[in-house]
């Protein structure tokens, strides 16, 4: 386990990070390795990079940029669970994601990485009993001392009885993955910087700049257990995709994200990734607009930013 620099009064030792409070059952791919309490609302969680890793590794030998995410998504499920005390069977969706990633900061590294994050939280909810819990987190993580990103999420934790009230037939996860659409023939890998077919989530269209978003609901990395709708890292996934299809960029450049998430994209019924190039920010950024639609609607929307 990493080791924490616990600076603040009265600090407490760091206590490990059990598998099932972060979202995997694969244990190979749970990330983080503890956590400690800072001050109230103030928490430090850290995680271990690998060399390489299976998916988030691209064609470059960088990392993709949704380790970080990732890596931010089991940290925040650790902390819910344990330093708020939301039950495990309570269900957790993002409303809207947020970062911001240094140049470079992707770069492989001859070993294992420590990455260490600062998490401060704003909690509403916490006393109404059986109630939803809506939070906000920012985060500030570095790898190996130099600095890595930040991010900011407003997510959301459902009692199980709302949950599948708001839900209703689509509750029932294995039911969901039984219901998924076949997925279609992938665009090529190389073209979204991947090695194999199996990590695309793409599909091509006769359209220009729309794609249909492949749920393999088999790959082992975005689905290793039954989900009851399409999990935001896929999205997050396909977004990351399609930027590179418009931009025909490497992924070296990805600089940051900002989405916020509608409705509940489901497997039975197809989805389509459009993207628009937008003109570039006052830092002189490149950006994509990338908007999910299913069922004439728009299930989520944001923009990447890289560099030129």
């Amino acid at each position: 386990m990493t080791n924490l620099a616990c600076t603040a009064p009265n600090c407490e030792p760091a206590r490990p990070a059990p598998e099932r409070l972060v979202g995997k059952t694969d244990t190979r791919e749970v990330l983080v390795t503890g956590w400690h309490e800072n001050t109230t609302d103030n928490h430090t969680v850290t995680a271990d990079w690998p060399t390489r890793h299976a998916f988030y590794t691209q064609r470059s030998s960088y990392f993709s940029p949704l380790l970080f995410t990732e890596t931010v998504r089991q940290a925040l499920g650790l902390l819910a669970h344990t330093a708020y005390n939301i039950p495990l069977d309570y269900r957790m969706g993002w409303d809207s994601y947020s970062c911001r990633i240094a140049p470079n900061a992707l770069r492989p590294h001859p070993a294992h990485s420590d990455v260490v994050m600062t998490i401060s939280h704003q909690v509403r909810g916490l006393r109404r009993p059986r109630g939803p819990v809506r939070l906000l987190a920012k985060v500030d993580a570095v790898r190996d001392g130099r600095h890595l990103g930040t991010a900011e999420i407003s997510y959301t934790a459902f009692p199980p009885a709302l949950y599948n009230r708001l839900r209703g037939e689509h509750a029932d996860a294995r039911a969901a993955f039984a219901r998924a659409r076949r997925p279609e023939a992938p665009i090529p890998a190389y073209l979204v910087n991947r090695d194999r077919s199996s990590d695309v989530v793409l599909a091509p269209t006769s359209e220009d700049r729309i794609w249909q978003l492949r749920t393999d609901t088999s790959h082992q990395v975005l689905f290793d257990h039954p989900h009851d709708h399409v999990p935001g890292m896929v999205l997050l996934e396909a977004a990351h995709q399609a930027d590179l299809l418009t931009t025909s960029a490497d992924d070296a450049l990805v600089t940051g994200m900002s989405f916020d998430f509608k409705r509940y994209v489901e497997f039975a019924r197809p989805c389509w990734i459009e993207t628009a190039p937008l003109l570039p920010d006052s830092d002189g950024l490149a950006k994509t607009q990338i908007t999910g639609i299913q069922d004439g609607e728009e299930a989520f929307s944001g923009t990447v930013t890289r560099i030129i």
